[in-house]
């Protein structure tokens, strides 16, 4: 896992020292109002992601959207993410869906490759499967997610790279968990804030 971040990292880097010739030869912006996103982690994970959203200010950056992902969490972060659980055991991210509203920060204002904060707000499932006793539990709970994010634009304005670092509280969770030999035992918890980081692929259309 950490692999993988040094490598999208080290990616990123490479491509940011491009992109300001290709926004300085398309000076001239071109009114695209939606975006759409994906993060090819979660792909490898067996699972999916999207974000559409559509600029409602004539600047096109202010945005409003709707983000969906379902993945198997890598073993190495479940006991960073959750309580009472091992990384032999398997949890897998099977549903989340949030509203999400982006702000892009226009510091370099004549050009596209910017910063931006964001926020989102949704509802996700886990189910995790006990790896010595093959027990699965079934969690829920509601998220808040403030997001900090840089677009990178690497072919005209419309082909973008986003790495973002997500700081998410979780609450209102629910568990299917039943111990009934120990009812003090709540099983497996998702903890109430943790931080994600992550790298998207996007089109503006």
């Amino acid at each position: 896992m950490k692999k993988e971040w040094l490598i999208c990292i080290l990616f990123s880097g490479v491509v940011f020292q491009g992109t300001g010739q290709t926004d300085t030869l398309m000076a001239a912006k071109k009114d695209r109002p939606f975006r759409i996103e994906t993060e090819p982690t979660s792909f490898v994970a067996k699972g999916w992601s999207f974000f559409g959203s559509y600029g409602i200010i004539k600047s096109r950056n202010l945005h409003l959207g709707l983000y969906s992902i379902a993945s198997t969490l890598p073993s190495g972060i479940n006991d960073r993410m959750f309580t009472n659980v091992t990384s032999a055991d398997k949890i897998r991210l099977t549903f989340e869906t949030a509203a999400s509203v982006r702000y892009k920060i226009p510091y370099f204002l004549n050009t596209e490759s910017n910063p931006y904060i964001g926020l989102f707000f949704g509802w996700e499932t886990f189910q995790h499967t006990n790896n010595s006793t093959g027990l699965k539990t079934k969690m829920s709970n509601f998220f808040l997610t403030p997001q900090v994010g840089y677009e990178i634009y690497v072919f005209r304005q419309m082909l973008y790279l986003n790495p973002s670092v997500r700081v998410v509280y979780e609450f209102g969770v629910e568990s299917d968990y039943v111990n009934i030999l120990d009812p003090a035992d709540e099983g497996p918890r998702i903890l109430n804030w943790l931080w994600l980081p992550s790298v998207s692929i996007g089109v503006r259309l």
